[in-house]
């Protein structure tokens, strides 16, 4: 196991999952709950400090360390999420870089491709005049071009607001509803748990994050329980929730 990296993973989730408050305590419990003690002491001791330096603070710290490499390569970065770190491509595209799977293998890149532009077409069908499309692909990883890594191609949405769904507006409000609704069908939801996944924009939502929520996907567990919290505090809730203890 090598520590260096894993410790530098958890600066990725201290920027994305730290700053979100619906994640933070999972990343906490994450942490204390590592089996390696090496690797436990370690990642507390980088927690310790970031929640020292005040979570506004920590948070733009990090996504400053996050990113700087990328911006050292000559690239724009204008967002991040958890598993992405997004960078300007033109003035009408960017470019999502799947940073963690620059270590995998061609089959395993292959896999998630066909996975994330399968799972995407649920949200394209249930919203097709608010969903984004993005094309997933096996790319240069931008920081080693000997590696490879997945990548997403994706219209720039530069004149919206990202949408707070703790107070959101009435057409925020019946995404809520719709997204529900959705979830009652087909077992997936749109993210509503990322902090920038969908857009207020003057020609409507916009959703930029199109890879949905899944209860078949023991990964999204957490999430959707966030997910599940988010529409009951707006008076939705699914008719089941599908996944299990």
């Amino acid at each position: 196991m090598n520590i260096r990296s894993e410790v530098g993973s958890l600066t990725y989730d201290l920027a994305t999952l730290g700053a979100n408050p619906w994640f933070k305590q999972d990343l906490l419990t994450e942490v204390k709950s590592e089996p390696n003690r090496a690797l436990r002491l370690a990642k507390t001791a980088v927690l310790t400090g970031a929640l020292k330096a005040g979570e506004l603070g920590a948070n733009v710290f990090y996504a400053r360390v996050a990113t700087r490499s990328y911006q050292r390569a000559g690239h724009e970065v204008v967002g991040m999420g958890y598993h992405t770190v997004v960078i300007k491509e033109d003035e009408k595209l960017v470019r999502k870089i799947y940073h963690r799977t620059h270590r995998w293998s061609t089959e395993r890149l292959s896999l998630e491709s066909a996975r994330l532009l399968e799972a995407q077409e649920s949200v394209l069908d249930e919203f097709p005049d608010s969903a984004i499309p993005q094309s997933v692909t096996i790319g240069e990883f931008p920081l080693d071009p000997t590696r490879h890594c997945l990548v997403a191609q994706q219209d720039y949405i530069k004149d919206g607001i990202p949408v707070d769904f703790l107070h959101p507006s009435d057409a925020a409000r019946d995404f809520l509803e719709d997204s529900c609704a959705m979830y009652d069908r087909t077992g997936s939801i749109p993210d509503i748990v990322g902090l920038a996944n969908v857009f207020d924009t003057p020609s409507g939502l916009k959703i930029i994050d199109t890879i949905p929520l899944s209860a078949e996907n023991p990964r999204d567990f957490n999430a959707l329980r966030h997910a599940f919290t988010i529409l009951a505090l707006h008076g939705f809730a699914p008719s089941e929730q599908h996944i299990s203890e």
